[in-house]
């Protein structure tokens, strides 16, 4: 039984010895900076995010297709390709790149995948001048810069082979109306955001358990090497302190993480002020359809953050009760931080490469299912009702870890032997069962 007077003094002076503290503000004045930061992404990108880089492949690759609707007795498309080659040459690339007149409708090009790293061209006339419609799957190519640089040049091309003296100063640039790939750009950006998003919701989970296994080890350490847990144990059951410890830890890192959202949220609203309201940089523009999954996401991060770290913290301090020290809780936690870095990094490992059975197995996983589970839904790798079944499985994991480790706390936090880790452990489990048992007959002797 929880003594609720002292867990409530104990739990209150657990949240109010972080809050106070330097440490807690500095801290918060970093993350409210990264936080802000990160949330001013869609502006960087609006305002940095154009230009683009020149490929740096020496092979001309891909398939050239072109319609030609155009009454110039020259061979549009021939020019333009001689051109192409030549420039090619000066850059000394090889030209391996095929090219067939297109005998479909355009508007048909995009919707057949066999054109994967191809471009067609379709020549059009206006007032005797070409002007050029653009299609292109191979954007940022040595081929596309090639040929977008060969069709600017193409009227004068043309003039020139019909007009010996003519000023090619006066002829201006072919103009081109490149056509988009929509879908193809809509689901690209897409998936990186996901992919992004759901390596980013990792981060905070992380953040908090090696906060709160380092709070509450210093916590718990603190009073044993001091000796004062014994003062403390003398008046407080085991029980209580235990789960006053867990409780108020949990509670800073809830109000932690409430401030990390606001922050979050204060960058959005910067965001949205700096770009106005043609909302092009807006976050809403750049997440797209998965908008509306937004606040649920954010949720479900929340849920299972939180009760993830309190799993770790449920395990972080019963190993603090058994450490003598502070150097020593290092070592005994190593255990701990090594499933804690195994589950972080397959966790970002399975969202670069998108892989969907890993990251479904990762979700059920209690201790590395906190740091997958919102990610994956976001993504679309797992559905709502395995996110259930995820916080289903680890809540249960949370109540079985303290229901096994609280009674053999009083055992553990009164000893000082600095043997082996599973040594004590062992030795630990086995003084609290004769602990018990002797109060037992105690208590059947009265």
């Amino acid at each position: 039984m929880l003594h609720m007077k002292k867990f409530k003094f104990l739990f209150i002076q657990g949240v109010e010895k972080r809050v106070k503290t330097k440490a807690f503000i500095v801290s918060n004045i970093v993350m409210a900076i990264i936080l802000i930061a990160l949330s001013l992404i869609p502006t960087f990108i609006s305002l940095f995010g154009s230009g683009n880089t020149l490929p740096e492949e020496k092979i001309v690759v891909g398939d050239i297709y072109y319609i030609d609707q155009t009454t110039q007795t020259n061979n549009v498309f021939t020019i333009f390709l001689d051109y192409t080659k030549e420039q090619a040459n000066l850059l000394e690339a090889t030209w391996e790149s095929e090219s067939q007149l297109y005998t479909k409708d355009p508007s048909t090009y995009y919707s057949d995948i066999e054109h994967k790293n191809s471009i067609l061209i379709v020549f059009k006339e206006k007032n005797g001048h070409i002007t050029v419609d653009y299609y292109s799957y191979a954007e940022n190519s040595l081929l596309d810069m090639l040929a977008k640089q060969s069709i600017l040049e193409l009227n004068r091309l043309i003039y020139l082979q019909n007009n010996t003296d003519v000023d090619l100063s006066d002829i201006a640039n072919t103009p081109i109306t490149q056509v988009p790939n929509e879908e193809a750009i809509a689901n690209e950006v897409q998936s990186a955001i996901n992919s992004g998003i759901s390596s980013i919701l990792i981060v905070p989970l992380f953040i908090l358990v090696i906060m709160g296994i380092q709070f509450i080890g210093t916590d718990i350490i603190e009073e044993k090497s001091t000796k004062a847990i014994e003062v403390i144990i003398a008046s407080v059951p085991p029980r209580t302190h235990f789960f006053a410890k867990i409780t108020s830890t949990i509670s800073f890192l809830g109000l932690q993480l409430l401030l990390y959202i606001i922050y979050g949220l204060v960058g959005v609203l910067l965001n949205n002020i700096i770009l106005g309201s043609n909302g092009g940089g807006s976050w809403t523009a750049l997440l797209g359809d998965s908008t509306s999954l937004v606040g649920m996401t954010v949720l479900i991060a929340l849920v299972v953050s939180l009760v993830g770290t309190l799993l770790y913290l449920v395990i972080a301090a019963f190993f603090a009760s058994v450490a003598v020290n502070q150097e020593d809780f290092q070592q005994i936690q190593s255990p701990m931080m090594i499933v804690l870095m195994i589950g972080y990094f397959a966790s970002i490992f399975a969202n670069a490469a998108n892989s969907t059975t890993l990251i479904r197995v990762l979700s059920y996983i209690p201790f590395t299912s906190p740091m997958v589970t919102a990610g994956a839904y976001f993504s679309g790798h797992i559905y709502g009702w395995e996110v259930i079944i995820s916080v289903v499985i680890l809540l249960i994991t949370v109540f079985l870890a303290a229901l096994m480790l609280a009674p053999i706390y009083r055992a553990s936090i009164l000893s000082y032997d600095e043997g082996k880790l599973f040594k004590r452990i062992k030795k630990i489990i086995k003084s609290s069962k004769t602990s018990k048992k002797k109060k037992k007959e105690v208590k059947n002797l009265k």
